[in-house]
């Protein structure tokens, strides 16, 4: 690598400090999208350990959650291609120790499914509510705990 870990996560853990010396930790949530290609970012060789070392380092801030987003890209045949669907979270939850939330292409049966399997301990629903405001009533109808 060209670079090291450290300096290839510098700007986020910069970002991150400079947050926590204004605010509590546990008020204070990171999102993180390594499944996304867009602009500058591509697949190569360095993301999955970029991603791992920054995922780890944000486990130690103490923070209230990592919001991890879904692939959102076909990365078959890339080095991220054994982290689509549901690989992504049985790859990364080890890495972070606190409240994990998973994020993109959710419904109810998989989010229960992820909670269950122990994951993802939330589920975030994006689209499906934004398309359906009567969502949460929907899903609690099922759960009276809700």
């Amino acid at each position: 690598m060209a670079e090291s870990l450290e300096n290839r996560s510098r700007f986020l853990s910069k970002v991150v400090e400079a947050v926590l010396n204004e605010l509590d930790a546990q008020r204070v949530g990171v999102k993180i999208s390594p499944m996304h290609e867009g602009a500058a970012f591509q697949a190569n060789d360095e993301t999955l350990p970029v991603t791992e070392y920054a995922i780890r380092k944000l486990s130690t801030y103490n923070l209230s959650h990592l919001l991890l987003m879904g692939n959102t890209t076909d990365f078959t045949g890339t080095p991220l291609d054994k982290l689509a669907d549901d690989g992504m979270f049985r790859h990364f939850r080890p890495l972070f120790k606190g409240t994990l939330i998973a994020n993109v292409k959710m419904d109810r049966d998989r989010g229960n499914r992820l909670i269950a399997e122990g994951l993802v301990d939330l589920v975030a629903f994006g689209r499906p509510y934004i398309a359906n405001p009567d969502l949460v009533p929907e899903v609690c109808r099922q759960y009276p705990s809700c």
